[in-house]
């Protein structure tokens, strides 16, 4: 429930913005004979985001936290609590194995998941929503972690920035402004902006069809990134569809056909069949051969058999 009355904050800050955007998306069900029904390019992309969307789900710290992250990455400390309800946790991914030869860990990549808005706080509100001064909090961040990595003599090692909603556009503010950095964001709050020249990087927004936010003006800043719809719950709430657990299942499903570590996740975190999918709402995953048994004709509603 708190998460849903968060989106209503969210939405109402965003409605400040003016102009549309306009994406491409999966269809509901034009590529019936793919595993799961699910087009090449969505399994790509779900492939490529799941991971950095279970994180965002994780920033928030509540109930919903999925229990077991992905493989590889350890939370590096506690949950930061900055100024006016700014939030974020910092996850490290290591290398498998010994990758130095000396016995330590070889740091392969370090994420930052800026945590949405929490309902309870009137300064995150206030300053992260309306004002957008999350933002630069989320570029000093960055850059803090930027230069503690060099100075380490870890100036290879990537930093990727995630959230959700709030979060997101804070991911997608300091990825624009920052070569070095990559961003994932997930259900994205327009409250940012872009630079003169936009940082020539990966980004990519994840969105569900139905969520509230889409339905919301933009700023053109939103299009300097590539964006994925997916349709996981078929004409569903659109509170409910601000969801970023239920996003980071689907995500996770989707990406479960060719990606065996994200199968390993549906099983470790009780993931379920994304509403929309052929068969039982207890359907089992097929798993990786990428055999298609049939048609696989995606649902028009929840709960349709």
């Amino acid at each position: 429930m708190a998460r849903h009355l968060r989106a209503l904050v969210v939405a109402g800050a965003a409605a400040m913005l003016p102009a549309c955007a306009t994406d491409l998306t999966q269809a509901r069900a034009p590529c019936i004979y793919e595993p799961g029904g699910w087009c090449g390019f969505t399994r790509t992309l779900a492939g490529e985001s799941w991971p950095y969307a279970q994180l965002a789900n994780n920033s928030y710290k509540d109930d919903e936290e999925f229990p077991h992250p992905p493989a590889g990455f350890e939370q590096v400390g506690p949950a930061h609590e900055g100024d006016a309800g700014y939030a974020y946790v910092i996850y490290d991914r290591f290398a498998p194995g010994d990758s130095d030869g000396g016995g330590a860990r070889k740091l392969a990549e370090r994420v930052i998941a800026y945590r949405g808005t929490e309902m309870d706080s009137f300064d995150d509100w206030v300053f992260g929503n309306i004002r957008a001064r999350h933002n630069d909090r989320g570029w000093d961040t960055y850059a803090e972690q930027r230069k503690t990595l060099d100075a380490q003599g870890l100036d290879a090692v990537p930093i990727t920035l995630t959230g959700h909603s709030l979060g997101g556009a804070i991911a997608t503010y300091v990825a624009l402004r920052e070569p070095r950095a990559r961003s994932y964001s997930f259900n994205p709050s327009p409250r940012f902006s872009a630079p003169e020249e936009p940082a020539s990087n990966r980004r990519l927004a994840v969105s569900e069809r139905g969520e509230a936010l889409r339905g919301l003006p933009t700023g053109s800043a939103m299009f300097l990134q590539d964006m994925l719809v997916v349709n996981c719950r078929p004409r569903g709430a659109p509170w409910k569809d601000h969801s970023v657990r239920k996003l980071a299942e689907c995500l996770t499903w989707i990406a479960a056909y060719d990606d065996g570590e994200a199968l390993s996740s549906l099983g470790a975190n009780a993931i379920a069949k994304p509403p929309i999918e052929c068969g039982p709402a207890d359907k089992a995953h097929p798993g990786t051969d990428g055999q298609q048994q049939g048609a696989c004709r995606h649902k028009r509603r929840i709960g349709e058999d």
